[in-house]
């Protein structure tokens, strides 16, 4: 038997390949001695995993530890216990007046009043040594109704996100709120809305389109998705998928830095009067 350390036993490539395993099962709580291979990693050998019968899933190697349900059919009940399956809950700002949640689904839920900033998200205490960061798994955020700004660097740690919902609530985006990372595919601007951060757009991308809320009185729309403010004075952003080419709106006055940067398939710009370049 060889002491482990979340899969990883205590050994050197020196040690014969096939080793006696001693495991806990974190769900049924029994114990078993195993056989398990091993194969060499940065100089020392690893589990390749084992396989509960009672369980119906790989419990030893890093699979339990990151992920401690089994959730194939994403509906956030663990199909073993039949409990919620989330991964990790905290405080999502300072005042701790907003928590999140991030489910085995890979959404992150956040929710509560004002402000929200989520920092790296960790499965284990801060002074266990095997605390490992899983930001990884978030793909999703969801922004409950209440919250009303996320603040610089809200959620610039998630690289992997691919979707997020915000609420009516919203009033402000400040800086880098999102990461310079997976593209959006359409991006809705909420009602309440009225203040964005002038360099956000330089961490948000956006494929198809930009949609406005039509309640909201600081920010509009065209047809192209493309992100005027509601005088039409002033374009902040476009889709990176806009085609060839665009006609900017006559009244114009303003495109903000950026704004065109990802716009991989435009080759010409009608550009009016009113702008001044």
């Amino acid at each position: 038997t060889v002491q482990l350390w979340w899969g990883i036993p205590a050994f050197d490539d020196e040690i014969e390949p096939s080793v006696s395993v001693k495991f806990i099962c974190s769900h049924n709580d029994s114990t078993r001695e195993i056989e398990e291979e091993t194969v060499g990693c940065n100089e020392i050998g690893y589990t390749a995993g084992t396989y509960c019968d009672n369980c119906e899933r790989w419990v030893s190697g890093h699979e339990d530890f990151f992920n401690p349900h089994k959730d194939e059919n994403l509906d956030r009940i663990c199909d073993i216990c039949g409990k919620e399956a989330i991964t990790q809950k905290g405080f999502a700002n300072e005042e701790k007046t907003a928590q999140y949640v991030l489910y085995s689904d890979g959404t992150l839920d956040v929710f509560g009043t004002g402000s929200v900033f989520v920092d790296d998200i960790y499965v284990g205490e801060e002074e266990d040594d095997y605390r490992v960061c899983v930001n990884e798994f978030v793909k999703r955020i969801v922004v409950e109704e209440g919250i009303t700004e996320l603040s610089e660097d809200a959620f610039f740690s998630f690289d992997y996100v691919t979707e997020v919902k915000l609420p009516e609530s919203l009033e402000k985006i400040d800086n880098r709120a999102f990461v310079y990372g997976q593209p959006f595919d359409d991006f809705y601007i909420p009602s309440k809305l009225k203040e964005i951060a002038d360099g956000i757009f330089m961490s948000i991308r956006v494929s198809n389109k930009f949609v406005v809320s039509p309640e909201n009185e600081a920010f509009w729309a065209d047809e192209y998705g493309v992100l005027y403010s509601k005088d039409k004075k002033v374009i902040y952003a476009a889709p990176t998928e806009l085609g060839e080419n665009y006609a900017i709106l006559e009244g114009t006055e303003e495109i903000k830095e950026d704004a065109f940067k990802n716009c991989k398939n435009l080759k010409s710009v009608t550009v009016p009067e009113s702008l001044y370049i």
